[in-house]
């Protein structure tokens, strides 16, 4: 799939696996420490809801309002 995908618009490629990243340092996101953000804004939490903790298995996430849409080659 990753051959039929734009590269990012900051120069760098989706890849299959690949962990979030920082807008401003460029390192991985921690799963582990968004947890504590992604549980404080989401309403299912005062239910008993917990995130996985993980980034695997997610269909998007947007870091800071950036996101990508149809970034699939012509």
């Amino acid at each position: 799939m990753e051959s039929h995908l734009k590269a990012c618009q900051c120069g760098g490629s989706f890849r299959k696996g690949a962990a979030p990243r920082c807008p401003h340092c460029n390192q991985k996101l921690s799963p582990e420490f968004a947890s504590t953000y992604v549980e404080a804004n989401a309403e299912g939490t005062s239910k008993g809801w917990r995130w996985q903790k993980s980034w695997d298995g997610l269909y998007c996430i947007v870091v800071e309002g950036k996101s990508v849409e149809d970034n699939f080659k012509s």
